[in-house]
């Protein structure tokens, strides 16, 4: 998420919401929790195929992805801080 967009959710509150009625559903259903956390897989999935898409089809987000001395290693090191954010915000809402 941007973080222009995630500090917009925290000022009004509206994350913490969602959190709070993601939480409920998993903790009294756990049919709830696991058809949640599969969507959540399938999502981040989703979400890592437009990344490779977008950078297969745009060279210009390649140079600003490895835009520093660690060359393929950094592409890996993107898509590992994919990985923890959504690792990160699962476990927040008591999906994993």
């Amino acid at each position: 998420m941007p973080t222009w967009c995630g500090g917009a959710l925290a000022e009004t509150g509206h994350s913490q919401f969602v959190v709070a009625e993601v939480r409920a559903a998993v903790t009294s259903s756990g049919k709830q929790r696991s058809r949640l956390a599969l969507w959540s897989r399938r999502l981040f999935g989703e979400a890592i195929t437009q990344a490779q898409y977008l950078l297969a089809d745009h060279d210009e987000l390649v140079d600003l992805v490895m835009s520093g001395a660690g060359g393929l290693g950094q592409l890996n090191a993107f898509f590992d801080r994919l990985q923890q954010t959504h690792d990160r915000r699962m476990h927040e809402l008591g999906l994993s």
